[in-house]
């Protein structure tokens, strides 16, 4: 019987990869962006969030303060990659959001499971990459390789769960094959270069569609997904350890820290009932990833959190910023 050993939730921001001494370009990105989702749950724009911002977030945005929340960030990302690495998964099931990466508006599913025998990393044009922002352009590395890069995935055990979902009540699209004009995208990407590492292990790519509407699911129906993939797991007839890694959240582009530390209370307390009642409202813009988390915590109520590390990690005046959140549950 195939098992759930291990969990593993991580942050992807391209805030988590770059320097400090970008992270001003970062926040000026958020001052372009009208549709900011505020504490509130509703969207407002950079000037209406500065008007109503505590000014203690000031202290949270020195060139002192970012230095030591990077160090941060960089140590909680070794532990968890020094994690899995301990765990020696046979195959790692990662739930991430395709930001039109590997889809695109002529296909967005809700759920979906990819079950070819690999997907394949295309690095960005020079075009393309002198195109982007000085932010943007840091945190490539985190990202993509110098050369196309294929990654190995389990074939057997996504036709099995793609198989049980079904059984399941849930009706997820299945891919078996990739475009070759489309990569796939950064949520499994960072996980394979920053998490996974050298501890290299065939995936299964579940893809949840957290960003774009009208046909994102529910924080119960993704926390319900996750409690499928152990029980479909579980029901897989080979010997093997699986690992199930969220890739994304939590909040932003505004850093909403109340949210963010109820979601890793309810992962530690194994309180469903506090996740799947989280407001839709909040499931909106990149806070909406936080979903990936939910699947994470259905699939790993048997286990226990090992290692949990927040960081509010602050970029302008206004409180815009990342919720940057890494855990381990074995």
């Amino acid at each position: 019987m195939a098992t759930i050993t291990s969990g593993f939730g991580s942050s992807h921001s391209r805030m988590a990869s770059s320097p400090p001494t970008v992270w001003w370009d970062h926040a000026h990105h958020d001052q372009q962006n009208y549709e900011l989702l505020g504490v509130d749950g509703a969207f407002h724009s950079y000037d209406e969030l500065l008007a109503l911002a505590d000014t203690a977030v000031l202290a949270e945005i020195t060139a002192e303060r970012w230095q030591s929340k990077h160090a941060e960030i960089q140590r909680a990302i070794e532990t968890l990659k020094d994690d899995f690495a301990g765990q020696q998964p046979d195959i790692a099931i990662i739930v991430g959001d395709d930001e039109l990466e590997l889809f695109s508006n002529s296909c967005l599913p809700a759920f979906a499971v990819h079950w070819g025998p690999e997907l394949t990393e295309y690095p960005p044009s020079t075009e393309e990459v002198e195109a982007l922002s000085p932010s943007l352009r840091a945190a490539l590395w985190a990202e993509h390789g110098e050369q196309p890069e294929a990654y190995a995935c389990s074939v057997e055990l996504g036709r099995h769960l793609i198989e049980y979902l079904m059984e399941s009540d849930f009706d997820v699209a299945q891919t078996t094959e990739q475009h070759p004009s489309r990569s796939v995208g950064h949520a499994f990407t960072f996980v394979r270069r920053r998490i996974m590492a050298d501890a290299v292990a065939p995936i299964l790519p579940v893809f949840v569609n957290t960003y774009y509407p009208p046909n994102q699911p529910s924080p119960r129906r993704c926390f319900q997904l996750g409690q499928a993939l152990r029980r479909g797991v579980e029901s897989w007839s080979q010997v093997a350890s699986v690992a199930i890694v969220a890739s994304g959240g939590l909040s932003h582009f505004v850093v909403n820290e109340e949210l963010d530390r109820h979601v890793l209370d309810c992962l530690e307390r194994h309180d469903a009932d506090g996740l799947m009642s989280i407001p839709r409202r909040f499931m909106r813009s990149g806070t909406s990833e936080v979903l990936n988390w939910l699947v994470l915590a259905g699939a790993t109520e048997k286990l226990e959190l090992r290692y949990a590390h927040y960081i509010a990690g602050y970029r302008s005046p206004a409180g815009t910023g990342i919720g940057l959140a890494f855990a381990h549950l074995s």
